[in-house]
């Protein structure tokens, strides 16, 4: 996932996406009407209205072929990354991408994909204890977001340097056709208020595979647990009981169960996910 740029394409087995032109949105429009594409090709099948018929080809092959066409339409997208403290792990020192360069490579990746393919885009900014994003970047288009992308990759991810650099005010939007959030899920409480603005919001669950994997972790050495309970643990009471990995599973299933209710999907990465496996992930979300 350290490798994930804004212009990786969604399908792995070609650069179409990349070298695409614009279109005219991502979102389907449910009226259909005749085409003579043959890309829009498919078998009659008893019901279908008869308009739909391409007749010439009834002709040349005694089979009655469908050519039909959905227009396509601009989704208002909205692509919400946490930059909280939490989202700044592992230390620099730890030679690891941290979760906020996975999120933040992730929420250029998916601006990138909704640009080329016509939408309109809002990158904003969250972190815990506001009750809202406080910050939005400026991106109108896929070269904007791989310019912006490149300031940042060149300046090791440090976001609060562009946020000083781009300041934008937030513009005024009631409603949104497709939203993301991107985080590691320890403050969610942003997330069921910007399901009220989303027709449907998705959430990216980004962790470090140092948290959700501690096969790594040392038999001889102490852990400190710094949440409600203050305890420690030893690496190999921790790595023999399945406590730990019993918690992420119930964590997941849950954020999972909240993202279902309100109409959304959830996905869950680290940094050692392949980005195939990316890939497919996120291209069932949109």
């Amino acid at each position: 996932m350290a490798q994930l740029r804004p212009d990786f394409p969604y399908d792995p087995r070609t650069d179409r996406m990349k070298f695409s032109p614009r279109y005219l949105g991502s979102a389907h429009l449910n009226l259909k009407r005749p085409s003579r594409m043959p890309a829009s090709s498919r078998r009659y099948i008893y019901g279908d209205p008869v308009q739909m018929i391409d007749w010439r080809a009834y002709a040349r092959t005694d089979q009655l072929i469908i050519r039909e066409q959905r227009d396509e339409a601009w989704n208002r997208v909205l692509i919400c990354v946490d930059y909280s403290d939490s989202m700044h792990w592992p230390e620099p020192t730890e030679r690891l991408p941290t979760k906020l360069e996975i999120a933040l490579r992730i929420g250029f990746h998916l601006a990138f994909a909704h640009h080329k393919k016509g939408d309109l885009v809002d990158f904003q900014l969250w972190r815990s204890g506001e009750s809202m994003p406080g910050h939005s970047l400026l991106m109108r288009s896929s070269s904007d977001t791989s310019n912006l992308f490149q300031l940042l990759e060149d300046r090791s991810f440090a976001i609060e340097q562009i946020m000083v650099d781009k300041p934008r005010s937030l513009a005024t939007v009631d409603h949104y056709d497709l939203g993301y959030f991107i985080g590691d899920g320890l403050d969610h409480s942003v997330f069921e208020a910007l399901q009220k603005e989303t027709r449907s919001l998705h959430m990216v669950h980004v962790l470090s595979q140092r948290e959700s994997d501690i096969s790594w972790m040392r038999d001889e050495v102490c852990y400190f647990d710094e949440s409600g309970r203050k305890k420690e643990f030893l690496g190999s009471v921790l790595k023999h009981d399945d406590t730990y990995l019993s918690t992420i599973r119930q964590w997941k299933d849950e954020l999972r169960r909240l993202c279902l209710e309100k109409n959304g999907s959830y996905m869950f990465v680290t940094d050692l996910t392949s980005l195939n496996e990316y890939v497919s992930l996120v291209s069932s979300l949109s």
